[in-house]
């Protein structure tokens, strides 16, 4: 093998090379290595904007109450009514936040024994806390985040099958982050 020089030395030029200087201390060492180990920036995954619907739903039963219950107009006694319309206060605080709508506890519309949260949209609409905790944490839609998203922007649009009318303004939902835009129409 024939080793090329990559540099040449013209005759009669001069060159001065500065001898390399050796790292002064053990921090100049640390450095390094914290630079050389280091994941880029750019590897690291972008925090979300927004909490996730999904968040919601992980609280302790789905953000659901356990055994509400009514009274029996006709017997007098006390029946137990579907959960899925019962959200917990704590979990319809937090979808009310994160959808820009306010809290609002409309037990006095049927014989509950317990508080109904309903959530107050920005769009003009009323949903049901507990409705909206029903669609995630419903296994079949669990299983597909675009079927999810859908059905959760349905409700929050009202513009599912049976609804009287849709609201103003449209949210979109991706993955569980919700936006809404005022000025756009279903």
């Amino acid at each position: 093998m024939i080793h090329m020089p990559t540099h040449f030395r013209v005759p009669g030029e001069r060159t001065t090379v500065a001898p390399p200087t050796p790292p002064s201390s053990a921090s100049n060492f640390e450095t390094v290595l914290k630079e050389q180990t280091s994941p880029p920036a750019a590897a690291l995954p972008p925090a979300p904007s927004s909490p996730s619907l999904h968040n919601v739903a992980a609280l302790p039963n789905g953000g659901l109450m356990v055994d509400p219950t009514g009274n029996n107009a006709l017997t007098g006694g006390t029946i137990s009514y579907n959960p899925n319309y019962y959200a917990t206060q704590q979990a319809a605080t937090q979808l009310a936040g994160q959808l820009g709508g306010t809290v609002v506890d409309l037990q006095g519309q049927i014989s509950n024994n317990q508080a109904e949260y309903f959530i107050h949209l920005p769009n003009g609409t009323t949903i049901n806390a507990g409705n909206l905790l029903a669609v995630l944490n419903n296994s079949f839609f669990q299983e597909n985040s675009r079927v999810m998203d859908g059905k959760i922007a349905e409700v929050l649009n009202n513009d599912a099958v049976g609804s009287p009318q849709p609201g103003a303004g449209l949210f979109s939902v991706t993955n569980g982050h919700v936006t809404y835009d005022a000025l756009r129409q279903t």
